[in-house]
């Protein structure tokens, strides 16, 4: 599935968590280090918008909370 990525042709606009292929609009780690700063404990939901390969992106995305933003 391609999304309409417009006059920049952008295949996907969205990635999953840490996905190396992805533009890296957000620092993930840095944002979990910044909520834990701010003592933040309340709710985080990853939503996967749009993927071509859904099952595959929540797997993705559950591996890198669990394995890496939890450690933060």
């Amino acid at each position: 599935i391609m999304m309409d990525g417009g006059e920049r042709e952008i295949d996907r606009w969205f990635w999953e968590l840490g996905a190396p292929e992805g533009p890296g609009l957000v620092d993930h780690e840095a944002l979990m280090r910044s909520i834990k700063a701010h003592g933040y404990d309340g709710w985080i939901v990853v939503v996967d918008s749009q993927t071509p390969e859904p099952a595959a992106s929540v797997l993705f995305n559950s591996w890198y909370v669990q394995k890496v933003l939890s450690k933060i």
